[in-house]
């Protein structure tokens, strides 16, 4: 974060980062098969792009689709597809989720060990809602606190809580953490 509270310039650090590391596979890569170059894209780029993500991850749509093109041109490097094809059936022909659902995996799945796990974090951390609608709401809804500055709604917890909150009933209801993610992703 910058002074001002920006995310500019972090988003400018990582992607001129990947950036570097996208050029040097398409340097030494370019006659690999495919399953080599997308092996070395989730080993070399897509940590640089998710690195810390939990707690850095910007709400403006601007920024998160600057990440998300540079997986685009990866995607396209890992291919050969250069050609007007849509990119979202390429990713989705070699299993790569958008970066924005990575991010929300990773950030329900860390709440949810959170909750589960950690009775102190409940007590300190966790309000239950003045009211539960059973007919909308899961047992295990989480008060949103009100926030008057967008610094705070866009935190990482608020995120999270808004998120957990959003969760179907039998998913949010799941104790064990491998069930709860493999439900999570079949409900994407």
């Amino acid at each position: 974060l910058s002074p001002n509270l920006s995310w500019n310039n972090h988003i400018d650090y990582i992607l001129r980062r990947a950036n570097q590391s996208l050029g040097f596979l398409r340097r030494h890569l370019y006659m690999a098969t495919k399953e080599t170059k997308l092996l070395a894209y989730t080993a070399l780029i897509r940590p640089k792009l998710e690195y810390a993500s939990i707690i850095g991850n910007p709400h403006q749509k601007y920024l998160n689709d600057r990440l998300e093109s540079l997986q685009n041109r990866a995607t396209r490097f890992i291919l050969k597809q250069y050609a007007p094809v849509s990119v979202t059936q390429l990713k989705a022909s070699i299993g790569l989720q958008t970066l924005q659902q990575r991010r929300y995996l990773a950030r329900l799945s860390y709440f949810h060990k959170l909750f589960h796990s950690s009775t102190e974090f409940r007590e300190n951390n966790v309000i239950p809602p003045p009211r539960i609608f059973p007919r909308h709401d899961h047992p295990n809804i989480v008060h949103i606190p009100l926030a008057k500055t967008n610094l705070y709604k866009f935190s990482p917890l608020l995120q999270a809580i808004d998120d957990w909150n959003g969760l179907a009933s039998e998913i949010a209801q799941t104790t064990n953490h491998d069930t709860f993610v493999s439900l999570l992703r079949g409900s994407l």
